[in-house]
């Protein structure tokens, strides 16, 4: 296998992310830059310099109607990754979102106990309840359940926590599909808020005003024009404060992926 530098992992994740878009304008489906990609879209035009993870969101339906296309159902290019596709990839599928892999690549991880390739995060933006007791209540479910999901997905050094994520991992898909079945049961049409619930901690604090997803525009990013959110400063503002300042050195944190392009 040959190994990827930084430079060609960014230029195939640019590819993930831009068949996605292909594939999201072709079948009306919004979706929008988020986090770290978001931020580097408005801030840089393209990635974060330092960082070379991607992540968009997707309003549940769109969301749902993504990851079954028969476009993205490809094990051989660039297919999805998710709890129904475990099979397709003779693979544990521990998360309960969705990742669009690049299947002719390999990423090794000291972390994770992922054998998938380079990929592009696909979120689930689901409703939380008006009533804030309720939201509370959902909110701590899924962040227990995402905490759960993620042990069993990452590896540790320490024997007592690698015993507990062994417990964790025997029944990993059964806090992965809880989560689904909860994120499937929101009624987004009379909801105040929405939120990502499964890769956020205490998303109850997270949540956006459903209106941040009502309407969409496109920024610049390497090159090419990207859907995202109208309102994304706002957005920014939440998520990061003072978003148009770059960090000092000291605080930009990178993923560092080791990648290799498959035989």
């Amino acid at each position: 296998m040959w190994k990827l530098t930084s430079k060609e992992i960014k230029a195939r994740l640019l590819d993930v992310l831009v068949f996605m878009d292909q594939v999201c304008r072709k079948h009306d489906i919004q979706y929008t830059l988020l986090s770290g990609t978001l931020l580097g879209a408005a801030r840089h035009q393209g990635f974060i310099p330092w960082d070379d993870d991607v992540d968009v969101a997707m309003l549940w339906d769109d969301y749902v109607k993504f990851i079954n296309l028969d476009e993205v159902r490809n094990v051989d290019g660039i297919g999805i990754h998710c709890a129904d596709t475990e099979r397709d990839y003779n693979e544990h599928y521990y998360y309960p979102y969705a990742k669009l892999e690049d299947n002719t690549t390999l990423i090794h991880s000291d972390q994770k106990f992922d054998k998938g390739g380079i990929f592009v995060d696909i979120f689930p933006i689901i409703a939380f309840p008006n009533d804030d007791v309720e939201a509370k209540k959902l909110s701590k479910e899924m962040s227990k359940r995402r905490w759960r999901s993620l042990v069993s997905a990452t590896k540790y050094e320490n024997y007592m926590k690698r015993i507990l994520r062994l417990c964790y991992s025997l029944n990993y898909r059964s806090n992965r599909d809880r989560m689904l079945e909860l994120g499937a049961a929101q009624n987004i049409s009379s909801a105040k808020y929405v939120g990502d619930m499964f890769s956020r901690y205490n998303s109850f604090d997270d949540r956006f005003p459903k209106e941040l997803f009502s309407e969409y525009t496109t920024l610049p990013f390497e090159g090419y024009e990207l859907s995202v959110i109208a309102n994304y400063e706002q957005m920014l503002k939440m998520t990061y404060g003072n978003w148009q300042q770059v960090p000092p050195v000291d605080q930009r944190v990178s993923h560092e992926l080791t990648v290799y392009l498959k035989d």
